[in-house]
Parts: structure tokens; sequence; C-alpha cells
């Protein structure tokens, strides 16, 4: 799109010579620093923080969960023989 601005000179000359240095058309240069400068004028998105609701389990009954392992273990050892209980 085309449209016409009022730069600073002193603007207008760094942009220029930014340009001639990258190599790049005035308009390139120009455009790259619209960019940015827009970025950085936008507010930060605000963001929410997800909270997961909590529940009480209770106490587990008959179980010790400081030994986990040893009670998925004991769940592991129960499948397999009724699993090779049903092989027969």
């Amino acid at each position: 799109m085309r449209t016409t601005l009022n730069i600073h000179d002193s603007l207008l000359r760094k942009l220029q010579v930014l340009a001639q240095e990258e190599g790049v058309t005035l308009t390139a240069i120009a455009n790259r620093a619209l960019e940015l400068g827009v970025a950085r004028l936008s507010p930060p998105v605000a963001r929410t923080i997800y909270e997961p609701p909590v529940f009480d389990l209770g106490e587990p009954v008959g179980y010790n969960l400081d030994k986990a392992t040893q009670l998925a273990d004991a769940l592991e050892d129960g499948e397999i023989l009724r699993k090779l209980g049903l092989r027969k």
C-alpha cells in the first residue's frame, strides 16, 4: 500500500544509511523498522495461568504409598500370575 509519511530528516538519513549498508531498498528498511517498533509498542498479551481443580481423595486403605514401587510390583506380579493361570 502506498502512503505519505513525514519523517524527520535525521531519521530519514539513518534509514538511508542502513538501507545502503544492507543493500536493500529504503522501503524494506522502513517496513522492518516499523514492524519492530509496532511490536515493541504493543502491550504484552496477558496470559492466564490454568489452575487445575484439586480434590482430596483421602488416605488409601491398606496401602503404604511411601513404598509405591513395591505396591506396583505386587500388583504386576498378581496380574502375571492371573494371565499364566488362564493359559492352562
